[in-house]
C-alpha cells in the first residue's frame, strides 16, 4: 500500500525500512500539522516581516511555515504531511535553501514531486490552508511552482484548489498575468499592509 512513498524515500537517499511484522508495518501518519500558512521569499527580511505580520493577525489561530523558494516549498509540503523527507546529496544542506546556492538535480526534483504526489494522493488535502509566494526566487520561482502545484492537484484528482497568493512588488503586467495564468488566486501588492491579508485569512481559519 505505501510501496510507491518508500521507493520515493530511497530516490531522495533515504534507508529502507527494516523488515517488521504486519502490526508495526510503516504507516503514512495523517496531516496534523497548524503549519496553515506557507510563507515563500528568497528575502529573508521579507519573511521576518510577513511571518511576523501574520502571527499577529491570527492570534495564534495558526502556525506559519517558511520556504526560500518554489523546490524548498515543495520539500516542507512533503515534509508536514509525512513527517520527513530523507535529504539526498544536492538537497542536504540547509544552507544551501537560505542562500539559494542549490545545484539542481533533476533526479531529486523528481523524487521530491513524486513524494508530493503520492502523500497527497493519501491525505486528500494540503497540509496548509494558504501560501504567500514571492515570483521571483532562484532555483524555482513563483510561475513554475504554481504550474508544479496545480499540476499535482489535477493528477490527484482534488477538486478544490489550494490558495496561492503571489506577493510582489513588479507592476510589470505580463509577469502578473504569468503567474495568475499558471494558477495563483490573486495577487498582493508589496509593500503590503495588514489589511491585504484580512480577508484572506478570515476566509481561511
Amino acid at each position: 500500500r505505501d510501496t510507491g512513498l518508500k521507493s520515493s524515500f530511497m530516490a531522495l537517499g533515504g534507508r529502507r525500512p527494516e523488515a517488521e511484522g504486519p502490526s508495526h508495518s510503516r504507516k503514512i501518519s495523517p496531516c496534523q500539522s497548524r503549519a496553515n500558512i506557507l510563507v515563500i521569499d528568497d528575502n529573508a527580511l521579507n519573511v521576518k516581516l510577513m511571518k511576523r505580520t501574520i502571527q499577529k493577525l491570527v492570534r495564534g489561530r495558526a502556525q506559519v511555515a517558511t520556504a526560500y523558494h518554489g523546490l524548498h516549498a515543495i520539500r516542507e509540503l512533503v515534509k508536514l504531511m509525512l513527517g520527513e523527507v530523507p535529504d539526498s546529496r544536492s538537497l542536504a544542506a540547509k544552507d544551501s535553501w537560505k542562500s539559494g546556492c542549490f545545484e539542481d538535480d533533476d533526479d531529486d526534483v523528481q523524487a521530491l514531486l513524486l513524494a508530493l504526489r503520492e502523500a497527497l494522493a493519501v491525505h486528500r488535502r494540503w497540509p496548509v490552508r494558504c501560501i504567500l509566494c514571492d515570483i521571483h526566487m532562484p532555483v524555482m520561482g513563483g510561475v513554475e511552482f504554481v504550474t508544479r502545484l496545480r499540476k499535482v492537484e489535477v493528477e490527484t484528482g482534488l477538486t478544490i484548489p489550494l490558495p496561492v497568493y503571489a506577493v510582489t512588488a513588479t507592476d510589470h503586467r505580463p509577469e502578473i498575468e504569468a503567474i495568475l495564468a499558471a494558477g495563483a488566486t490573486g495577487i498582493i501588492k508589496k509593500p503590503f499592509a495588514r489589511s491585504d491579508l484580512v480577508s484572506i485569512f478570515t476566509a481561511i481559519l
